[in-house]
């Protein structure tokens, strides 16, 4: 995939997203040359701002690092810039802008709703169940109405999967623990 192109003040370079088997990263594109190569191995997009920096997004903060544009590479060392910033995983882009006058909007992280699983009787009467409220985007209850398994959502727009055991309260992963 290459995406979210930026053209550079010189209108002959752009920088641009890509995900490919080498990895992802923002690359820059020559158009002189024909020729693009890698300038920072990133999971999202990232921009150029004058009077020379590129913002990007690592572990929930913005980062400016200074960014030299006729070399075409990244200079010196990444300073936070703001945190707690939407990153979307399902689209490895960062919603945020700056301005030319450094003036910087972006969306702040926001947790997901959580919901308390109750039984409802035929006659429409509700038990709340004594499991911990979750970041429910889906439930399904087993056959033997033991066990549900459930899609959580989580603040950055990554969903990941749990059986809950509706006895004994335990919540087991499913897949990659570490996004439970």
């Amino acid at each position: 995939a290459y995406r979210l192109p930026q053209m550079l003040p010189d209108a002959e370079r752009l920088l641009f997203f890509s995900e490919n088997s080498e990895g992802s990263g923002v690359h820059v594109f020559d158009s002189v040359t024909k020729q693009s190569r890698l300038v920072k191995a990133t999971s999202a997009e990232a921009f150029f701002v004058e009077p020379g920096f590129l913002i990007y997004a690592l572990d929930g903060n913005l980062l400016a690092q200074p960014f030299d544009i006729q070399r075409l590479e990244l200079t010196g060392s990444a300073s936070p810039i703001a945190s707690d910033v939407y990153y979307d995983t399902a689209r490895d882009y960062v919603n945020a802008g700056i301005s030319s006058s450094g003036t910087l909007v972006y969306e702040i992280v926001r947790s997901p709703a959580r919901y308390k699983l109750a039984w409802m009787t035929r006659e429409g009467g509700r038990t709340l169940l004594s499991v911990d409220p979750q970041p429910l985007v889906d439930a399904v209850l087993s056959n033997d109405g033991r066990r549900v398994a459930a899609t959580l959502a989580g603040s950055r727009n990554e969903n990941s999967m749990i059986v809950i055991d509706l006895e004994r309260g335990i919540r087991t992963p499913l897949g990659d623990p570490r996004t439970t």
